[in-house]
């Protein structure tokens, strides 16, 4: 599917809480913009060019799917005077995107996929495995979602009960109490050891990080311990999340 970057204006159409601290954002889209799961838009901040002109325009990437008919971004809520703009405005206002830009999408339809995400980095994947839902996973995918605890995650019951044969999910807890015990699941950051546990072939996959750059550079160390190819590892860092 062929994309070509437009910059336009575009309304809000919804806003929600999605997590603690994090903001969904919903604009209209435009009837010419077509992308591809896995890309971004140049998000601008009009309203605050004369404020903070050095903050006014941020990489967002898309959490919707091509064939949806929105732009879904979330957004970690900071003291920033870009998202302070934001989470104060009401729908109807505008904003610019510019966009679509970013290469993430997955290479191939029939080898297996390792999407790994840093808090607010499971925006992309959550596009590409919408997109994946309505193709009826055609292709096999594992996904390991790091966080600090559950009220962070975004999306957790929703991808949970999406498990099926082709859709492994396997979040991790980095900042639990040792005795806290309403959460089962696997704990600490993304290590070799991990993501040897539920990936048969550590070879096999091409592996997509996406996160902080200490997360993506200490993850693409890990997958270095299991021999990974550097071609076979692509990320994307959301400095400043």
């Amino acid at each position: 599917m062929p994309t070509t970057r437009i910059k336009t204006i575009v309304k809000i159409v919804e806003k929600n809480n999605l997590a603690e601290n994090t903001l969904g954002l919903y604009l209209e889209k435009p009837k010419n913009f077509s992308y591809k799961a896995g890309q971004y838009v140049l998000l601008h901040v009009p309203q605050i060019d004369e404020k903070c002109t050095r903050e006014s325009t941020h990489a967002m990437s898309l959490a919707s799917a091509p064939h949806q008919d929105i732009l879904f971004l979330m957004m970690r809520i900071s003291q920033s005077c870009f998202k302070q703009t934001i989470a104060k405005m009401n729908i109807g206002d505008t904003l610019e995107i510019d966009g679509p830009l970013g290469n993430l999408w997955p290479d191939n339809n029939s080898k297996p996929a390792v999407f790994i995400a840093g808090g607010i980095g499971i925006a992309p994947f959550h596009g590409i495995i919408e997109e994946q839902i309505q193709l009826g996973w055609p292709q096999p995918i594992t996904l390991f979602y790091v966080d600090k605890s559950q009220k962070d995650v975004v999306s957790l019951e929703k991808l949970q009960k999406l498990a099926n044969e082709n859709f492994i999910f396997v979040p991790t807890m980095t900042r639990l109490d040792e005795n806290d015990k309403s959460w089962t699941g696997e704990r600490g950051r993304i290590t070799a050891e991990l993501i040897k546990k539920y990936t048969k072939d550590v070879l096999a996959p091409k592996y997509y990080i996406v996160g902080l750059p200490e997360m993506v550079k200490s993850t693409k160390e890990e997958l270095q311990k299991l021999n990974v190819p550097q071609e076979n590892i692509k990320f994307e860092l959301f400095s400043g999340y």
